[in-house]
């Protein structure tokens, strides 16, 4: 199994991008357990590793009492405790939400080959637009980033 089938399968998986490195560096692949049968072993001792997913409140949990609270009561104290930890905060605590820009929109930030583009879901949509428009159609998307269709800088390029 090479790198960019780790990549997508850890990516379907909801493993942050930053995990994958050690994701890697875990994995044996000896033909006795799938990739997605470890991938969900070895997330349970590292629930950092895994993206926030919508409506869990993962990602204000270090920003909300009532967010932490709800997780108490879903976990326990104790396994509360350690993803609280895991994400750099402390059970009982909150940090400031970091400020959201308001209304400001970079230019390129809607297109997903655009650096300037900072959602998660970067690889999908992009995915979803080739299916969508064509190929022909996301090139010109691509190259006006000055980047090639699977997201790499072109010749001469930036």
């Amino acid at each position: 199994m090479d790198r960019s089938d780790l990549e997508t399968i850890a990516f379907a998986r909801g493993i942050k991008k930053a995990a994958i490195g050690d994701l890697e560096l875990a994995f044996v692949d000896d033909g006795k357990q799938s990739l997605g049968a470890f991938i969900d072993e070895w997330v349970k001792s590292r629930p950092h590793a895994r993206e926030a997913e919508p409506g869990t409140g993962e990602s204000t949990i270090l920003h909300s009492l009532s967010e932490q609270a709800s997780l108490v009561r879903k976990v326990g104290e104790v396994e509360a405790r350690a993803q609280i930890e895991a994400l750099g905060g402390t059970l009982g605590s909150i940090t400031k939400a970091p400020a959201a820009d308001a209304g400001v929109d970079p230019k390129g930030s809607s297109n997903p080959w655009s650096p300037a583009y900072r959602k998660s879901d970067k690889q999908q949509r992009q995915i979803g637009l080739i299916r969508a428009l064509g190929t022909a159609k996301c090139v010109e998307l691509a190259r006006a980033q000055n980047r090639t269709i699977s997201d790499t800088p072109l010749r001469g390029g930036k």
